[in-house]
């Protein structure tokens, strides 16, 4: 009976887990937040049965994220830390505490900054790479409205007003 119960809750909280993480792959503003949600629907888990069932329930979520949900990068962000992070968290709760928060930075940053990486520039350089560029061209229409409308470098007066050109207009973004 216990086998059985305990079974039926790891089974149910690994259908809410990947639920939590096809909402956020569908709805596109869950990239970190739903992998973390989905990480602490483990912590019972473990604290009824041992980190042995977590360990069972984050590979079975890992692995049908990584078929049902639409976002890749949060489907690795779960398999890769907020999956297997709540099993290890007891035993760095037991550092002492002078280590236990650059132990827990120094472990985050060992994970997230290589996949970061591997995303950007293995799995899909593209599209950073195009959102790289529409950040710095928007930044630059906005420098140069902004240098338009900037006093003179004579000390005090404006510049004149002249009309613009209307391709400079267009480009201006609107605020």
């Amino acid at each position: 009976m216990k086998q059985s119960r305990r079974i039926a809750f790891c089974g149910m909280t690994t259908a809410l887990a990947v639920v939590v993480q096809v909402l956020g792959g569908w709805l596109g503003l869950g990239t970190y937040i739903c992998p973390m949600l989905a990480g602490l629907l483990l912590l019972p888990i473990g604290r009824e049965w041992g980190g042995r069932w977590q360990l069972v329930v984050w590979l079975a979520v890992g692995l049908l994220d990584l078929v049902l949900v639409s976002d890749l990068e949060e489907s690795l962000m779960f398999l890769c830390f907020f999956g297997w992070y709540p099993v290890i968290y007891s035993r760095l709760d037991k550092l002492p505490k002078v280590w236990r928060w650059p132990v827990k930075l120094a472990l985050f940053n060992a994970v997230v900054i290589p996949l970061e990486a591997l995303l950007m520039l293995v799995i899909a350089p593209g599209e950073y790479e195009a959102c790289a560029d529409d950040r710095l061209a928007g930044a630059g229409q906005s420098g140069l409205c902004l240098l338009r409308s900037a006093p003179a470098p004579d000390g005090g007066a404006l510049r004149k007003a002249s009309a613009p050109d209307p391709e400079e207009v267009k480009n201006c973004p609107r605020f």
